[in-house]
């Protein structure tokens, strides 16, 4: 039980910086296509890191990597693209969260129905899809100070 405060007090370090600039819109220099080129690349790298650990640990074939970086790849085009046309709320947010976790899980479990049952793939696409969320929030907030530093 000692560990919940420790570990609500980490997720709040990651996600308070990112909501401290949520009415903040800069203009900025990179255009949505790098942006988006970016948080692809540091999306895969962090879900391959996250399903690598969980299917290490759970003993489930590493072939199911290649489904992850499939789903990745169809999920978060509709995230970043499609989502945002609904408008930029929090409830836009979970639902885009819950949509890439849904559709990855699927994928996941789709093309690996003999290695995964569902509720793993549903188990290990929440996992990755929180640490990419939380993790990207923190970079993001983290390149906003940057971004706004420098135009002062």
């Amino acid at each position: 039980m000692k560990s919940k405060p420790v570990v609500l007090m980490l997720l709040a370090l990651l996600i308070l910086p990112a909501i401290g600039y949520a009415d903040v819109i800069p203009v900025s220099p990179i255009s949505p296509i790098a942006s988006f080129m970016g948080a692809v690349a540091i999306t895969i790298i962090l879900e391959l890191m996250v399903a690598a650990l969980f299917l290490s640990v759970t003993k489930i074939s590493k072939n199911i990597l290649i489904a992850v970086l499939i789903a990745n790849l169809i999920s978060l085009p509709v995230v970043w693209f499609a989502f945002p046309l609904l408008g930029q709320t929090l409830l836009i947010v979970a639902l885009s969260e819950i949509f890439a976790i849904v559709l990855e899980a699927g994928i996941i479990f789709f093309m690996n129905k003999k290695a995964i049952s569902m509720k793993q793939s549903l188990i290990l696409s929440a996992i990755m899809n929180l640490v990419s969320f939380f993790v990207g929030g923190f970079v993001f907030a983290a390149m906003l100070d940057l971004y706004l530093l420098s135009v002062r």
